[in-house]
């Protein structure tokens, strides 16, 4: 699945399939991608509340605690049936929205931005430096690691080691379900972070728990 693919795709089956392709080693409790993203089960187990509040008003009746903890199979089987149960036309762009509020990008950590070097890639074409090119169809050259990014496809931005107590608070509130987005995104901006209070543009009431700014805020995984 293409990082663009992610970002407009309705198709919940798949996104959870990329997502879950690498399945953990024992004892961990993350799904780890390419370049060492990881996806965690807390993440899923989020997913699979915020489908039962959103669509069934059963968020209440579902508690991390109670839902598989070590095996990934059996999570896996847990976010297949609230997918499932998601997929009439109208539920479906809910939930893709809903797990991509959640998740993120899994193509890089969060509070970092593509590298625009490489195009995201961590790495580009280097042709070789030979005296001629008559004998080749296609010019010889081999892949070069970017040194703007070194390899990682990803350039990390500047954040405050620690986060305004204001900010943090704003920050738990949205976490616990309450609106006040809008206020967080202006606190954001007067610190001079707008492409993290851009997030905050949506409509209010549209951040589950699990949002994954307001999980990098807070700093939970």
């Amino acid at each position: 699945m293409t990082e663009e693919l992610w970002l407009t795709s309705n198709g919940i089956e798949h996104m959870v399939r990329f997502l879950t392709s690498y399945m953990p080693r024992e004892g961990e409790q993350y799904f780890e991608l390419f370049r060492g993203i990881k996806v965690s089960f807390r993440k899923l187990r989020l997913y699979c509340k915020a489908i039962a509040k959103h669509h069934y008003d059963l968020g209440h009746v579902i508690h991390l605690d109670s839902m598989d903890q070590s095996e990934p199979q059996l999570l896996i089987r847990d976010v297949e049936f609230w997918n499932r149960a998601c997929s009439s036309e109208k539920k479906r762009p809910i939930a893709a929205n809903l797990l991509r509020h959640i998740v993120g990008s899994p193509y890089r950590p969060p509070g970092t931005t593509k590298c625009e070097h490489c195009k995201g890639e961590g790495q580009f074409w280097e042709f070789d430096k030979i005296s001629s090119y008559k004998h080749y169809m296609i010019p010889p050259g081999h892949y070069e690691k970017c040194y703007k990014c070194d390899g990682k496809s990803w350039i990390g931005k500047d954040y405050p080691k620690e986060w305004p107590s204001k900010v943090l608070q704003l920050a738990e509130t949205i976490n616990n379900g309450e609106q006040c987005g809008f206020a967080l995104r202006d606190e954001l901006l007067d610190l001079g972070q707008p492409d993290l209070a851009e997030h905050f543009i949506i409509d209010e009431g549209q951040h589950p728990e699990g949002c994954w700014a307001v999980d990098f805020i807070l700093g939970k995984e």
